[in-house]
């Protein structure tokens, strides 16, 4: 199980600081350190990446509002974003990239040409034990980060750690690579990323758009 108290001991190790026994014993001044920070910083990291125990799905109602008008488009529909929302992924099925001319996103609100609107979303999820190890540990290293200098001068310097938090982070991102359904990556640089030849001769950009260009640039010949 994953505990707000273990990933509070885990930031704790990092910096050479006595662990807690509860997160929530107001009497440890490292706890109350780390449990005023601890859910900013971990909506942060959770907004930071895709992180498949995040990632939820909802079929948004649409509201009354009066049509806006965002450069050339106008938008004709609005709808309400879930109070959980950290990041928003896609729209009907299409990345949020792919579709910008077709929504707006304002505030707490999505406008958009289409009629309905079932969105997949990172959202805040509070309970830890439904956290991957990985976001874990990210959120720790950066809880330490963000606690050190009212804890302790001892442990890794801030510096050391954001390397660390950096690290996590691209461990996570090759962890989603290779899932299914991952989302991070589409589904052919999922399958090339599981490949150790093209993953040693890759050189910048992303491996679909590349060997797109390949493809494209043979079939033009």
């Amino acid at each position: 199980m994953l505990t707000k108290t273990q990933i509070a001991n885990d930031a704790l190790a990092l910096l050479s600081a006595t662990s807690i026994s509860s997160i929530d014993d107001d009497s440890s001044v490292s706890g109350r350190v780390i449990k005023s920070v601890f859910d900013s910083v971990a909506q942060k990291v959770i907004r930071s990446h895709r992180w498949s125990c995040c990632i939820k799905r909802a079929a948004l109602s649409r509201l009354d509002e009066t049509p806006i008008q965002t450069n050339t488009f106008g938008y004709p529909n609005a709808f309400a974003l879930p109070v959980d929302c950290l990041r928003f992924l896609d729209l009907n099925g299409e990345p949020y990239k792919d579709k910008t001319e077709f929504l707006d996103l304002n505030g707490r609100k999505l406008f958009t040409h289409e009629g309905t609107a079932n969105i997949r979303y990172v959202a805040w999820v509070e309970d830890t034990n439904q956290w991957d190890v990985l976001l874990a540990e990210a959120v720790s290293i950066r809880l330490a980060q963000r606690s050190a200098r009212r804890i302790t001068k001892d442990g890794m310097s801030s510096a050391d750690l954001n390397s660390l938090y950096l690290q996590a982070l691209d461990e996570a991102r090759r962890v989603d690579a290779v899932e299914v359904g991952s989302g991070e990556n589409s589904p052919l640089d999922r399958m090339l990323e599981r490949s150790p030849l093209v993953r040693e001769g890759r050189r910048g950009g992303s491996l679909g758009q590349r060997l797109g260009l390949n493809i494209n640039s043979e079939i033009s010949r």
